[in-house]
């Protein structure tokens, strides 16, 4: 049995991935570098959130009462212009990845299969084990499990990822609208023992959950792990899968209509830039407005109100890449442009880099800071890891040519597994 787009039905030479050499610096993409390395520094935004706050306070910005108004304010800023926006272009780029490493495969399909499996593999391995063992907030896991899926998409048409991809995405909205119908049948008890726990959580839960991260570092690994597994499975079924495999079947469709590869004219990349930020943050105001309304009541806004931003995050995300093309394009940003292009080249490095320097903060193997910090003074965290990062990133590629992850991923990835 065929369907359009199937592997028996190869895309059409027009919609390949393009091939021109200058497109290439070294055999990587310049653009899609930056890119990439403007995901990882905007991602910390919010991963430092995750790292340093209650996860009552990651997830409900008045967990604990009124903030601070310098607090809400950064709050309100990152959640309007970070909040899955980052995570949505790093996304987007690893599908984009999925094909261009396919037309750079030596040897046969078969082949490239067989050496992707292993790349998958090893990634997960990765990924469990810094979900485990360092932070519950992993996404490698999740993309090696989407990417091994994936892969198989990449000889379908640009109409038939996009027949995939956009039912893939309207599945946690419908999760979401399930969830939200179930709270309401709860009994107001039960709702009020979930609040206590994870949206209003009592001081005794805080000071269990401050324990958990700031205590001996191996006599809670185990309740760690728990916590981690539960959390990362929990988000996998509920929005993780369908989102990501969604928005990895986009990146494939962006790298082939030239939109990630600077190709576009300036008048589309501007043109497309105004759209999104027109349509993405009153979409995503709209979330932040509606919650308030709402009083940031657990049976609304710990489902319901999130759909604002999941579905303005996407046009931000959009937004935020073609800003970026036209920067580069102009020539007005090169050196901006090469800093972003050393750390997208050392992604998954700087990626566990930022974990290892937030563990070291706020967990109790360093500072132990976790849950003491209002968000501001994570902000300045987040500008000195991110001139760090730059700066180390510069360096790294002057002596070498990979980071050392993504160098033992690919030794280990080159080796069969039996």
């Amino acid at each position: 049995m065929t369907r359009e787009g199937s592997p028996a039905t190869p895309a059409p030479p027009p919609e390949a991935p393009p091939k021109r050499p200058e497109d290439r610096d070294g055999g990587r993409v310049g653009l899609l570098d930056a890119l990439r390395g403007f995901a990882i520094l905007g991602i910390l935004l919010m991963n430092v959130q995750s790292f340093g706050l209650l996860s009552g306070v990651y997830l409900n910005p008045k967990a604990l009462g009124e903030p601070a108004k310098a607090d809400y304010l950064v709050w309100l800023g990152t959640h309007l212009l970070a909040d899955e926006k980052f995570i949505t272009i790093l996304t987007l780029l690893f599908g984009a990845g999925i094909l261009l490493m396919a037309q750079g495969a030596k040897g046969d399909a078969a082949d490239f299969d067989r050496l992707f499996r292993r790349r998958m593999i090893w990634l997960l391995v990765i990924g469990l084990a810094h979900g485990l063992l360092l932070w519950r907030g992993d996404i490698l896991a999740t993309y090696a499990i989407c990417g091994a899926v994936a892969v198989h998409f990449r000889h379908h048409s640009v109409l038939g990822l996009l027949k995939w991809a956009l039912p893939l995405l309207v599945v946690p909205s419908l999760i979401a609208l399930a969830m939200t119908a179930g709270l309401r049948l709860m009994p107001e008890a039960q709702v009020e023992a979930l609040a206590a726990r994870h949206w209003l959580p009592s001081r005794e839960v805080i000071r269990a959950e401050i324990a958990l991260y700031t205590s001996d570092w191996f006599s809670a690994a185990g309740a760690r792990a728990l916590d981690s597994l539960s959390v990362q499975a929990w988000m996998l079924v509920t929005e993780r899968f369908w989102r990501i495999l969604a928005l990895m079947l986009l990146g494939m469709v962006l790298l082939r209509v030239g939109f990630l590869m600077g190709r576009w004219p300036v008048r589309r990349y501007r043109r497309l830039a105004l759209a999104g930020l027109a349509f993405g943050l009153p979409l995503v105001a709209l979330g932040v407005w509606l919650n308030e309304l709402a009083g940031w009541e657990l049976r609304y806004s710990l489902y319901l109100g999130k759909l604002a931003n999941y579905w303005g995050s996407a046009p931000l995300a959009l937004a935020w890449i073609a800003l970026l093309a036209l920067l580069l394009q102009s020539g007005l940003a090169d050196r901006l442009g090469h800093w972003l292009a050393a750390v997208g080249r050392l992604a998954l490095s700087n990626y566990l880099l930022q974990s290892l320097i937030c563990a070291a903060v706020f967990y109790g193997v360093g500072l132990g800071l976790y849950g003491q910090l209002e968000r501001p003074v994570l902000l300045a965290i987040v500008l000195a890891i991110w001139v760090a990062q730059v700066l180390l990133s510069l360096w790294w590629l002057r002596h070498f040519k990979a980071g050392p992850f993504e160098w033992a991923w690919r030794r280990l990835s080159a080796k069969p597994l039996v």
